[in-house]
């Protein structure tokens, strides 16, 4: 059974901390430090300890990712830190009687030291799941978020110059939304208000925690004004995308092209490629300070120590893999006169799929993935008969998803 909370008239949520979402409380800010500090007086440890034969000691640079990982946990620290002194603690104070499906959340951000925005304001509301990933020890868990659902606004017409502490926040929550649930032992959800800006010293972020409940939609839901309407300058009719490695065509006597090119998935690409570097160090490392002598035990101890750098290799190399893989990757869709055509290609690695618009009941995006926190969305052809083709994919924006979405449709199904 699924409990929920319930929110009063007027609520004052805090900022909070979930995930890597670090610019919260101040415990979150001291869990930060923490991590900092116990991770790199490990690495110093472990480095000294394998050092001690200085005959077998293996060379400095495999150990240098760890040491440039430990130095970058320390600079975010700093930056976390200044960022909490330089605003203070912002709240969110919800308006609305409460968040429902189908209804509204709505609102205000204060910030108690003002800033001046350069850019414009982003926000961004999430429904997230947090998954409780569990070792195989069955002892140490971790909650990785997963990105259900997420829409964005940017507001960007606050007066040049002036001083900023009061952020107007709307937004329509969809009717099918999930409701709020922390009793899940698997995880739970939970919906997520990101508040982001670039001012004219420490960038400002935070995020808060918003429950949305089981009620009814309000009567006069239709007659709510937007107080962020007037921040937010009119969305032109889209003829492009907005990520540079999408090229839309439309073709002549009706139809379209669209050209995703190789390097629109560098961040993904670049965390998997950390991740292929951190495997081969430790792989390098086992077998560099493996165990050497002529008895028994030395060889024994020198074969499991082998054992150990290939099985942390083997991962490694298949994370550099699909980091060329995602890199690389390139997708040519070409729609026309009632058919469509995908063509994917990586390398030598050619693929080419074409459907009928009467093999086709629609054409919808999905979130495939995500980094750190962020969805990367693919556009699949709905087949009744058939499980769902994937057109293409590692799109950043939802807005970009949703816009290839319709024109694909348009084209497709178009009288």
């Amino acid at each position: 059974m699924t409990t929920s909370p319930t929110v009063s008239s007027t609520q004052q949520i805090p900022a909070t901390a979930v995930g890597l979402q670090l610019h919260g409380n101040v415990k979150s800010v001291a869990k930060l430090w923490a991590f900092a500090l116990a991770w790199n007086l490990f690495i110093t440890g472990f480095y000294f300890l394998s050092h001690r034969d200085p005959a077998h000691s293996p060379p400095f640079w495999p150990f240098a990712p760890f040491f440039c990982l430990g130095g970058v946990v320390v600079l975010l620290a700093i930056y976390v830190t200044i960022s909490r002194r330089r605003f203070g603690p912002s709240t969110f104070e919800l308006q609305s009687a409460a968040a429902v499906p189908g209804g509204l959340i709505t609102g205000m951000v204060r910030i108690p030291k003002p800033m001046i925005v350069r850019v414009g304001v982003h926000l961004r509301l999430a429904c997230v799941r947090g998954d409780i990933v569990t070792f195989a020890d069955n002892d140490t868990q971790v909650q990785e978020n997963v990105v259900l659902w997420e829409e964005h606004r940017m507001l960007d017409r606050f007066a040049p110059g002036a001083e900023v502490s009061e952020i107007p926040v709307y937004f329509r929550i969809p009717r099918d939304a999930k409701l709020s649930d922390q009793t899940q032992s698997a995880g739970r959800i939970f919906w997520r208000l990101d508040v982001k800006a670039k001012t004219s010293g420490i960038n400002y972020f935070a995020s808060f925690v918003v429950p949305v409940v089981v009620g009814q939609v309000p009567q006069n839901l239709a007659t709510i004004s937007d107080p962020a309407a007037s921040m937010q300058s009119p969305q032109p009719a889209r003829r492009q995308a907005m990520d540079q490695h999408i090229h839309f065509t439309p073709l002549a006597g009706g139809g379209c092209q669209c050209e995703l090119t190789a390097a629109r998935g560098k961040l993904p690409a670049f965390i998997f490629a950390i991740l292929g570097i951190f495997f081969l160090a430790v792989g390098v490392i086992l077998f560099v300070s493996r165990a050497h002598g002529p008895d028994f035990l030395g060889t024994a101890f020198g074969a499991i120590g082998i054992i150990y750098a290939i099985i942390s290799i083997l991962p490694g190399a298949f994370c550099i893999g699909l980091a060329a893989w995602i890199l690389l990757e390139q997708a040519t869709i070409v729609i026309r006169r009632g058919s469509l055509s995908v063509h994917t290609k990586v390398l030598m690695i050619n693929r080419q799929h074409q459907l009928r618009a009467a093999d086709v009941q629609d054409i919808t995006m999905k979130i495939e993935g995500q980094v750190n926190d962020h969805p990367l969305y693919s556009i699949e052809a709905i087949r009744p008969k058939d499980k769902p083709l994937r057109l293409c994919g590692l799109i950043r924006e939802k807005g970009d998803a949703q816009w290839l979405a319709e024109e694909f449709k348009k084209s497709l199904f178009q009288k």
